[in-house]
Parts: structure tokens; C-alpha cells; sequence
């Protein structure tokens, strides 16, 4: 069986970091640097990001293979808090309804469950306009122009200029990984929780969320706060999609409060 490639810092009770599409565990570690003398920290990576396999399967990549991978890093005994972001928080969401008795609670910055909003809000303008998001940077991956599928993902959720002010380095590096962008979106895309199963989830929840977000993200957010039943909504002033990314000292203060209260 596959495993995800995991780092970890600190002791005491276990809290699983689940970062995007187009990051890294990497990402987290502002989070596991703040909450290490209190608890431990575990940031994975997902399927063909860091160093986690790739997705070689002919068939599409769905949030049960994500979870299957990440199922082995879960620890033996007592159950973890769960952080993620984006893609991310939609993997979380499948791990919380796959292992209900393993989850003591979520931490969500704007969960990617775009089968969600497709089943709930087919034909809303924030449902059209994530679809093509899907569908543009699909078919330039597939035309063999990496860089341009890059350029329109980053510049969709990080605003104009994002990608001409990334240095050099960091473009390779985006694009170099853009070909897995279309099994993410296949997996965001699939099953998906559905509203039913979100009220099942009765675990504490923040839902975290950026004021300057993008509208699929936050119309996403308003079907959690409906569906979650135990939800406590934080909508962040000035923060974008990338919120965890750009403004990390923000994002990790309300993980780090909400852990306190939750896990007391």
C-alpha cells in the first residue's frame, strides 16, 4: 500500500495538516513551528505533490484514494484534529466521514468541494465560473502549455501580477507539478460530501474563510455552514483564497484558539 510522505514536529495530541493543490507540507510549517510545545504536529503530501507518489492509475483520482493514502499516517490510538486548506479541507472532509471515530475536530480554510456546489447550485454563476476554471487549465495542460495553465490557475486565486512577482525558481517549480492540476480537479470535482453526510459530521468545526475570496470558494462556504452542525464560521478581512499562504500568522492565530477551545 502507498503512503503519503509525512514531516512532524512536537508531542502530545495529534494534529494532521492537509495543504492544496500546487503547495506542499512545506506549507504548514509556520502552524507546526506555533503548536508544537502543545501538540503533534503532522503535515502530509498529498498524491504527486512533495514527495508522495504520483497518481499512475488510468482511472481518475478521487478524495477516497487521497484519504487511502493519508489513512497509514493516522496514529494508532486517540483521535486527531484535522487542518486543511482547499483541496486540502475537501480531503479532510472525506477523512472525517471515512473515520468519523478517528476525528476529534476540523479546522477548514475554504474547502475545494466543488461536487458539492455542482450537486447543490448547478446552474449558479459561481459554479459556471469554477467549471471553467477546470476546463481552461485542463486543456492547456493537455496542449503541452504547462507554464500558461499555471499563469491562469495563480492568477485566479492570487490576483493580477501574482505570477510575474513569484521569482524564477518558484515558477519552475509550479510548473513543473501543473500536470497533476486535472487529477485534483477530477477528485474535487467527484462524489464529494454530500448535504446529508455533512450533518453527520458533529464534531467541532471551524470554517475559515477570506473576505477577498474568489465566489465558487465562498458559495462553498455558505453550503458548510448549512450543512455542518456543529460549524463556527471566521470570515478573515483583506484575505484571499491563498489566505494560509499569504497571511499565515493570521490563519494559524484562529487554528491555535480553536484548538484550545476544542481540545480542552
Amino acid at each position: 500500500m502507498e503512503r503519503a510522505y509525512y514531516r512532524e514536529l512536537g508531542a502530545g495530541p495529534t494534529v494532521l495538516c492537509i495543504h492544496p493543490s500546487s503547495s506542499s507540507s512545506a506549507q504548514w510549517k509556520p502552524l507546526m513551528a506555533r503548536l508544537s510545545s502543545r501538540y503533534r504536529v503532522v503535515a502530509v503530501d498529498i498524491y504527486g505533490h512533495g514527495r508522495s507518489p504520483r497518481w499512475e492509475n488510468r482511472r481518475d483520482l478521487t478524495l477516497a484514494d487521497e484519504v487511502e493514502l493519508i489513512a497509514p499516517v493516522l496514529p494508532e490510538s486517540g483521535p486527531v484534529v484535522l487542518v486543511g486548506h482547499s483541496y486540502g479541507a475537501a480531503v479532510a472532509l472525506e477523512l472525517a466521514l471515512t473515520y468519523p471515530d478517528r476525528v476529534a475536530a476540523l479546522a477548514l480554510y475554504e474547502p475545494a468541494s466543488w461536487g458539492l456546489l455542482v450537486r447543490e447550485r448547478p446552474r449558479d454563476p459561481a459554479t459556471r465560473e469554477i467549471q471553467a476554471l477546470r476546463e481552461d487549465t485542463d486543456r492547456l495542460v493537455r496542449r503541452g502549455r504547462p507554464a500558461d495553465a499555471t499563469r491562469l490557475f495563480l492568477t485566479y486565486w492570487a490576483g493580477a501580477g501574482a505570477w510575474e512577482a513569484l521569482p524564477d525558481d518558484r515558477r519552475r517549480n509550479l510548473v513543473a507539478g501543473v500536470d497533476t492540476l486535472p487529477h485534483g480537479w477530477a477528485a474535487a470535482f467527484g462524489e464529494g460530501p454530500t448535504m446529508t453526510q455533512l450533518a453527520t459530521i458533529r464534531v467541532p468545526c471551524l470554517l475559515l474563510s477570506g473576505e477577498r475570496t474568489r465566489r465558487p470558494a465562498a458559495a462553498v462556504a455558505r453550503l458548510l455552514e448549512r450543512g455542518l452542525p456543529t460549524v463556527a464560521t471566521v470570515a478573515l478581512p483583506g484575505l484571499g483564497h491563498l489566505g494560509p499562504l499569504t497571511d499565515p500568522s493570521t490563519v494559524d492565530a484562529e487554528i491555535e484558539a480553536f484548538l484550545a477551545s476544542s481540545t480542552s
